[in-house]
């Protein structure tokens, strides 16, 4: 289902209004497996699950309803739901429900058991307590998920783990540059691991990859950090990858990089270079406060971050009208999906746009540049 039209709607309304009505346990277990089915369609495509949502919540919400006198079927379905529906929290920003509906996942994998299932399931509530803000016990989640993955022998998971554990670890409490620094520890440990997994490994070897630039960039290591997003580039030529994920958050990095260095037309060159994939036909839209184009993002939390970097750049090149309006859009998606550290970062640039605009009214340059 590409689209959500009111007759699709219809249908799942009645379906679900009809495993609401007293129905038999068979037709409930259907209900559940027609959704369950859905989610599993593509687990990536937030817009088309979140379409359909109320009828999923209820769909799987009494699953877990009394724990300990739970079926074994029943834990397993709400498992499988849960782990479905993980992509789905993080990219729209459920975090609340997202964290309660996993960890009630975790319980249930618990008393099955299933040993893989928690490490999955450790990893996805890890990354939704992150986007919270709540570090350590984030921090906690997925070293269990790391523990368990390796006692397990489950390679993949052990290298998303280490990953997430990297990722976010560059972006903690500690003290810059050791946080930076121990965070290429355990992504480069992710690196090797994903070289060591099969063929279909690449994106999770470009992945680390650019998380080790993005770090090797905070510590002023630019060479390096470009080298690995040129080989990022690389992977995707000889290896026929063609992921425009993968390939606008490597312009991302690379702009970050150049923008670190405070080449700034490089810079914006590769934010807008990202801003073309994720937005398709009609990105300039993002230089006016008006509607944007039709086309949504697909990760609209990065193109959140994106679009606040690429303000920045445009306020010091000493368009602040630019700015406010890529402002505008930022501010958006960050209040859309709760992005916490966004919001407060936008603040920051929204201080600079307003001082720049203070000196062109000082200058007798009112008329263009104080109007926004």
């Amino acid at each position: 289902m590409e689209q959500a039209g009111p007759e699709t709607l219809a249908l799942h309304q009645t379906v679900a209004d009809v495993a609401r009505t007293g129905t038999p346990p068979q037709a409930v277990a259907r209900h559940r497996d027609y959704y369950l089915a859905e989610v599993k369609a593509d687990p990536e495509d937030w817009q088309r699950i979140e379409a359909i949502y109320p009828q999923i919540r209820h769909a799987w919400g009494t699953l877990l309803a009394d724990e300990p006198l739970c079926k074994s079927q029943d834990r397993r379905v709400a498992i499988d739901f849960a782990l479905a529906l993980r992509h789905f929290f993080a990219a729209r920003g459920y975090w609340q429900e997202g964290q309660e509906r996993l960890g009630k996942a975790i319980v249930a994998s618990k008393r099955i058991p299933d040993r893989a299932a928690q490490a999955k399931l450790g990893l996805a509530l890890g990354l939704i307590l992150f986007r919270q803000d709540k570090f350590q016990e984030a921090k906690r989640q997925l070293e269990s998920s790391l523990r368990l993955s390796r006692q397990i022998e489950d390679t993949v998971t052990e290298q998303k783990s280490l990953y997430n554990l990297g990722f976010r670890s560059a972006d903690g409490p500690e003290a810059a540059p050791q946080r930076y620094k121990d965070a290429l520890i355990l992504l480069q440990e992710s690196l090797e691991l994903a070289q060591a997994l099969s063929e279909s490994a690449w994106t999770a070897v470009v992945m680390s990859k650019q998380q080790i630039a993005k770090c090797c960039t905070l510590l002023q290591h630019y060479d390096e950090a470009a080298t690995h997003l040129q080989e990022c580039h690389e992977i995707y030529e000889s290896k026929g990858i063609h992921d425009e994920r993968l390939q606008a958050h490597t312009h991302y990095f690379l702009g970050l990089n150049f923008h670190w260095q405070n080449r700034l037309p490089e810079a914006r060159c590769h934010y807008e270079q990202d801003l073309k994939i994720s937005y398709g036909q009609g990105w300039e839209s993002i230089y006016a406060q008006g509607p944007e184009s039709s086309e949504r993002p697909k990760d609209p939390v990065h193109v959140g971050e994106v679009l606040a970097n690429l303000a920045e750049v445009i306020c010091d090149q000493g368009h602040p009208k630019e700015a406010q309006a890529l402002l505008h859009h930022a501010r958006k998606y960050a209040e859309m999906f709760q992005n916490k550290m966004l919001i407060e970062y936008l603040k920051g640039i929204q201080e600079k746009i307003d001082r720049h605009v203070d000196t062109s009214v000082g200058d007798g340059h009112e008329t263009k540049e104080s109007s926004s």
